[in-house]
């Protein structure tokens, strides 16, 4: 792999940076679903579903750091995956 690609993938503020990103660009699309006005309580869930897969995948992210230093990249990539899939899936109501 190329070291300077692996230097990015491996840094902490790099994946983090990529995880808030995530998280606000995911709310901002799930928070734009169609007839969510009503949806009552269930659109809570629109708000707070991508936040909360996001500090999970930081969590998990720093307690992988704190046991292997490589390929730590994949959690991110994960739960970027995970919380694209839920924010989708929110959007057309069908979570």
């Amino acid at each position: 792999m190329n070291p300077k690609l692996k230097s990015i993938l491996e840094d902490v503020w790099w994946n983090i940076g990529i995880v808030c990103t995530s998280i606000f660009v995911f709310t901002v699309f799930a928070m734009s679903a169609p007839d969510l006005d009503r949806a009552g309580l269930g659109g809570l869930a629109n708000l707070f579903f991508p936040g909360l897969i996001g500090v999970f995948t930081i969590i998990i992210y720093l307690l992988t750091r704190i046991f292997a230093n490589e390929w730590n990249w994949i959690i991110t990539l994960a739960g970027v995956v995970f919380m694209a899939y839920v924010s989708t899936m929110l959007f057309f109501d069908r979570l």
